[in-house]
């Protein structure tokens, strides 16, 4: 729903992110496009020298579609990590990237990311 960067990012922001498209279960609409995602900020690196980027890792807390909170997770296999973890390559270049910061990492308004849901859910179509 915003910009978020690891330059002014602090662990634990609370991260407003929205649903791309209606989320669709067996043929039924159960949640609109739009509804809020909720996730925060688990760990924030900034970027430093020499030549090491900045990173972040949003925790995913729940999609709210209204009626119920959906857990969610960043990998599609369960019992796996429910974060989901941007950052930069590292890129030293000799001898002068001793001397500079690496980038740090800004996630767009607008930028689609794939998550999955935690666990099953029984959520009413809407009508």
């Amino acid at each position: 729903a915003g910009n978020l960067s690891s330059k002014t990012a602090a662990q634990s922001d609370v991260v407003k992110l929205e649903l791309a498209s209606d989320l669709i279960a067996e043929g039924v609409v159960v949640a609109r496009a739009g509804a809020q995602v909720v996730a925060h900020v688990a760990t924030v690196k900034r970027a430093a020298a020499p030549g090491k980027s900045g990173a972040i890792e949003l925790q995913l807390d729940h999609l709210d579609t209204g009626r119920a909170a959906v857990p969610l997770r960043g990998s599609k296999t369960k019992g796996q990590n429910d974060s989901v973890q941007y950052s930069r390559p590292f890129h030293l270049k000799w001898p002068m990237g001793l001397l500079r910061t690496g980038d740090d990492v800004e996630i767009k308004a607008g930028t689609t990311l794939s998550v999955f849901v935690a666990r099953d859910v029984t959520l009413p179509a809407i009508q």
